[in-house]
C-alpha cells in the first residue's frame, strides 16, 4: 500500500512537470512519449487501487480470507509499482529534457536516492523468493491431496455414483473437472438445497436423478445428521477417501 501511494504520487509529479515543460518547448516526441508512459501507469496504479477498494470495502474480505484469489489481477500492475524505484521515470526524464536547463543535484542525496531504492526492489525480490521457495515445501502435500482426489474418482465410478450432492464446494469442483463431468456434483446445504452450484446446470443434472448420491466429509455434523435422516431409509453406505457417501437404493433422497 505504501508502495502504490508513493507510485501515484510520484506519477502524478511526472505529469505535472511535463505539462510545464510542455509549455515551455511544445511539440516534443519525446515529451509526447513520457507524457502517455506516466499517463498509462497512473491508470494501471487507478485501476489497482478501485480493485482493492471494491475488495475490501464488502464483508467478504473480512468474513472469508481465502478469497484474497480475487486480487490476483492486481499483479497487472506491478510495472508501474516498481517504475519510480528502477528509476524508468528518473531515466526518461533526462533523455526528454537534455536541452533544457537542469537544477545542480546534490551527488550524495542522488546516491542515496539510489541506494534505497535499489534496496528496496532487493527487499521485493527477496520476499518473492521465499514465496517460490515456500510452493516446493507443500509440493509433497498437494501430491497427497492429488491422491486422495484420484482414489476417490476411482471409488465414486466403482460404485457408479456419478450424480452427487455434496456439501463440499471445493470437492464438488474438482471431481466435475478432474473427470471431464463424468461426475456431477451439485453444491447443496444441510437440506440438500441449492448452494452456489456452478455452473447451475449441474444441479438441475443432479435433481432430475431418482437416484442421487450424497457425499459429506468424514465427521462433519452434516454426516450425523445425514445418518439419521436416513436411518429409515434403505440405502448403502460408503466410507471411504475421507468422505462418507450415502447411495439410496429405492426412492429419491429427500
Amino acid at each position: 500500500m505504501v508502495l502504490w501511494m508513493i507510485s501515484v504520487f510520484h506519477e502524478l509529479r511526472m505529469l505535472w512537470k511535463l505539462r510545464q515543460w510542455s509549455s515551455e518547448q511544445p511539440g516534443s516526441s519525446l515529451q509526447r512519449q513520457a507524457f502517455i508512459c506516466h499517463f498509462a501507469r497512473l491508470m494501471l496504479l487507478g485501476s489497482a487501487g478501485l480493485t482493492l477498494l471494491q475488495f475490501t470495502s464488502g464483508p467478504v474480505s473480512a468474513a472469508f480470507p481465502e478469497y484474497s484469489r480475487y486480487l490476483f489481477g492486481l499483479l497487472i500492475a506491478t510495472p508501474a509499482l516498481i517504475a519510480p524505484l528502477w528509476g524508468l521515470s528518473h531515466e526518461s526524464h533526462q533523455e526528454y529534457s537534455s536541452t533544457s536547463a537542469q537544477r545542480p543535484r546534490d551527488i550524495d542525496l542522488a546516491t542515496v536516492s539510489l541506494v534505497l531504492r535499489r534496496g528496496i526492489l532487493l527487499f521485493i525480490g527477496v520476499v518473492l523468493l521465499f514465496g517460490t521457495i515456500s510452493i516446493f515445501s507443500e509440493i509433497p502435500t498437494a501430491q497427497v491431496v492429488n491422491q486422495q482426489q484420484n482414489a476417490l474418482i476411482r471409488d465414486l465410478l466403482r460404485i457408479k455414483a456419478t450424480h452427487i450432492y455434496s456439501t463440499d464446494y471445493w470437492s464438488c469442483n474438482r471431481l466435475a473437472f478432474l473427470t471431464k463431468e463424468q461426475i456431477i456434483c451439485a453444491v447443496v446445504n444441510d437440506r440438500l438445497q441449492n448452494n452456489v452450484t456452478r455452473p447451475p446446470r449441474y444441479y438441475s443434472i443432479v435433481k432430475a436423478d431418482p437416484h442421487p448420491v450424497i457425499m459429506l466429509p468424514a465427521g462433519s455434523a452434516q454426516s450425523s445428521a445425514m445418518r439419521m435422516t436416513l436411518s429409515k431409509r434403505r440405502y448403502r453406505r460408503f466410507v471411504f477417501d475421507g468422505y462418507v457417501i450415502y447411495q439410496p437404493v429405492n426412492g429419491k433422497t429427500p
